[in-house]
Formats: structure tokens, C-alpha cells, sequence
């Protein structure tokens, strides 16, 4: 993909996420500027530059879409998920208790 190419992509983008990556790869490949610097200006990690590079290295533009995500839950998912709701309101409700007490309130 040459750099009109991606200019064009760019401003055709309709996705922030998808825009953001481009502005990346633009920056990184073509104007050789070094990728943890871009990343901090975008307010990104390091890791998260070096990812979307190696999908579009491997995927071109369309690998800088994000994933389909499985939308089903699975049931154990949504067990655990539950379970961490409830044990998570039982030691709110204790500390509550245990300051209500400590405090004489």
C-alpha cells in the first residue's frame, strides 16, 4: 500500500479506532518515525503499536479491523461472573458493617 493509498483510507475511515491505526501505520512505515513515540501520543502502549503494525504487516488495511467478537456467553462465564457480583457485595456489606462499627454509627 503505497501512501496516497493510505491517506485515502484515512480520510475515508469511518471508525475512530480503525483511524487511530491508520495514523499509526502512516507515521511508523511511511514518515519512519518510532512507534512507542506515536503510541504515547496517542495516548497508547507500546505493545498496543506493535500489534496493529504486525496485523497490517500480515492482514494489510483490513487487519487493522477489530476482531468479530463471540457474543455468546458461555454459562460458566456467566456463573463466575455471579459469583464475583455476590462476593463482592458480601465484603462491601462487611466493611460497611465493620466501619459502622468501629465509628459508633
Amino acid at each position: 500500500m503505497n501512501e496516497q493509498q493510505l491517506i485515502q483510507a484515512y480520510i475515508h475511515e469511518k471508525d475512530v479506532r480503525v483511524k487511530e491505526r491508520l495514523f499509526l501505520i502512516k507515521q511508523v512505515l511511511l514518515d519512519k518515525k518510532i512507534a512507542s513515540h506515536v503510541a504515547k501520543s496517542l495516548g497508547q502502549v507500546r505493545s498496543w503499536a506493535y500489534k496493529w503494525i504486525e496485523r497490517f504487516n500480515e492482514l494489510g488495511i483490513n487487519g487493522l479491523q477489530d476482531l468479530a467478537q463471540n457474543r455468546q456467553t458461555s454459562k460458566d462465564t456467566i456463573q463466575k461472573t455471579n459469583h464475583n457480583r455476590a462476593t463482592n457485595s458480601r465484603k462491601s456489606f462487611w466493611l460497611e458493617c465493620k466501619t459502622s462499627d468501629e465509628f459508633n454509627l
